[in-house]
């Protein structure tokens, strides 16, 4: 009897651990990022450095660590940047912690047609639309994957 019982409970623990690893890996999943701020490090005619910081929130009880990321930097839909980096180790805490990313964009304004970027920017004004679209890789102990998806789009009022 005492070894049905062994079994049994064995059992429900191994179903227990499953369920709140599952419950953690889709909170992982539907990590929260915002875009914390946008900063001009260069300027000229040749190219334009800025400096973006993305906050993540990780609302799951399991730490993380971001491992790298491979994002598109788009103003108003066209496609200004693609930042790759695979080479870092940022680690998110549980529970709500909130930590900062920061990455820089370079570009060659002069490829993108400043004109028309700069015609687009002064149209739109305000409401210019700044998206970054993309994935990020993550793992926590046994868990990782390499697409975790990124979408942010936000107005320049945003940042004003």
């Amino acid at each position: 009897m005492s070894m049905k019982a062994f079994i049994v409970g064995l059992g429900l623990l191994g179903i227990g651990t499953y369920v709140y690893y599952r419950q953690q890996v889709k909170l992982l999943m539907a990590m929260k990022y915002s875009l914390n701020n946008i900063v001009v490090l260069e300027k000229n005619k040749d190219k334009i450095v800025l400096q973006i910081t993305l906050n993540v929130k990780n609302d799951s009880e399991i730490d993380f660590t971001l491992s790298g990321w491979q994002f598109n930097v788009l103003i108003n839909g066209e496609e200004i940047s693609r930042i790759t980096d695979t080479n870092k180790n940022i680690t998110i805490n549980a529970y709500g912690g909130v930590s900062q990313i920061a990455f820089n964009v370079a570009f060659n304004p002069s490829k993108f047609g400043l004109l028309d970027l700069l015609a687009s920017v002064i149209s739109t004004g305000k409401s210019t639309l700044i998206s970054i679209n993309g994935n990020i890789s993550i793992f926590s102990g046994f868990l990782s994957t390499k697409k975790s998806p990124i979408n942010i789009t936000k107005k320049l009022k945003d940042f004003i």
